[in-house]
């Protein structure tokens, strides 16, 4: 399919193609049946490392430290990200006050720094540092950039937001909602080497440039997942939704949940995005995470309740990865990236009642790699995946109990 690139971007204004691999385990051909995260063999995919499987699309998950990343039993976060800046390890993750639960996040989110118990260590455990933005700041997916500054990509809104409180971290029976109008993707950017900010904030889109019809896949732009070049260029996908659902009008039930592309010549814009949604088919997609291979290739890992559930009989906790030579043509993977439940160090296994927003810490380029190849040569050490996570704690709803960052290693 021919595409027209937008601010020198490699993925298109078109749709992109997506094809599901099959379920059978067949040999593979070539490396485009390993996802691109491994080299085909005489038919057998050799993976690189942190990647597994019969196609390489499931990670090499080690046991995870009892302190799972940062669990705040006195207040709720979700998601985020560690980054390392002048040599010691910070993470931004989304945080709710007031004693509230997940579910207020609409209300109550809000992006915080934290940094590692052991400032070398980005297993951490982690505490809280201080606050970027203040609520609502939602989704928080952080980047160091090339002058030692960080940016961090978030949903939020440009107006007055009431927060609620919880006492006893049960939310009151009506909460209070924003206006959803006001509901925007942005990036915070701090100064070189300070991670700590102060912060300058940034719109991605101008209110004016977002859809107006109710029904437009990305009527709401939220979740973005950005990549800077080394010539500062940006290229980010986004979750599009409708801003209004209904049964039995005509639309598939997954409308909702599609991809989205932007670009910008800077991680201060302006950005342009694409008039038309990435074509994952059937597949409905959220939370992605967005990264690229030495040799050019692009990949995604995303949550789908979806396709989870198809793929491993019953949960919707799952990841799923997703990979193209040319950021046109894309191939889902057949097995889930990664499982509802999560071993310990200690041997414990906890049975984790959600978990999403996946985003994966990458580290340095192993010494003396070559490019391309298998096993990680020429391609950053894949250091573990993090994810919002509640763990199984009696009957309750989703998002009413206690949420954390979860960090789960890969093996190496």
């Amino acid at each position: 399919m021919a595409v027209t690139s937008v601010h020198g971007g490699v993925l298109a204004a078109a749709a992109v193609l997506l094809v599901r691999t099959s379920s059978v385990h067949a040999q593979c051909v070539s490396n485009v049946d390993c996802l691109l995260l491994g080299s085909c063999e005489q038919g057998v995919c050799n993976c690189r490392q942190g990647f597994t499987g019969h196609e390489c699309g499931q990670l090499d998950l080690a046991p995870a430290p009892p302190h799972l990343g940062y669990r705040n039993l006195t207040a709720s976060t979700w998601g985020g990200l560690p980054v390392k800046v002048q040599g010691k390890w910070h993470m931004y993750v989304s945080m709710m006050v007031g004693d509230c639960p997940l579910g207020t996040f609409n209300n109550n989110s809000e992006v915080v720094h934290l940094v590692s118990s052991s400032p070398t260590d980005w297993k951490g455990p982690y505490r809280y540092a201080d606050t970027v933005v203040g609520p609502f700041a939602h989704n928080a997916a952080p980047r160091v950039l090339a002058d030692g500054s960080v940016a961090v990509w978030y949903i939020g809104y440009d107006g007055v937001v009431n927060t609620i409180a919880c006492p006893k971290g049960v939310p009151p029976p009506n909460d209070v909602w924003p206006d959803w109008s006001g509901k925007q993707m942005a990036v915070a950017r701090s100064p070189p080497g300070a991670p700590s900010g102060p912060w300058n904030v940034t719109w991605l889109f101008k209110k004016a440039e977002l859809p107006q019809d109710w029904w437009h896949w990305d009527c709401s732009s939220t979740n973005p997942s950005a990549l800077v070049a080394a010539d500062g260029t940006v290229q980010m996908l986004y979750r599009g939704t409708m801003c209004t659902h209904c049964s039995g009008c005509g639309h598939p039930s997954n409308a909702s949940e599609r991809l989205g592309f932007a670009t910008a010549p800077s991680v201060d814009g302006p950005y342009a995005h694409a008039s038309v949604a990435l074509n994952l088919g059937n597949a409905s997609v959220e939370d992605p995470f967005y990264w690229r291979s030495a040799d050019g290739s692009h990949h995604l890992i995303a949550h789908s309740g979806v396709v989870c559930h198809e793929y491993t009989g019953g949960s919707n906790w799952c990841g799923v990865i997703a990979s193209s030579a040319d950021g046109a043509n894309w191939r889902l993977a057949t097995t889930a990236a990664y499982g509802p439940n999560v071993t310990l160090t200690n041997g414990t296994t906890l049975k984790l009642f959600a978990r999403q927003r996946p985003q994966l810490l990458f580290g340095p380029t192993p010494a003396g790699a070559g490019v391309g190849g298998s096993k990680g040569q020429g391609e950053p050490t894949l250091l573990a995946l993090v994810n919002g996570a509640e763990l199984e704690e009696g009957t309750r709803s989703l998002m009413q109990g206690s949420s954390f960052t979860l960090i789960q290693p890969v093996d190496r």
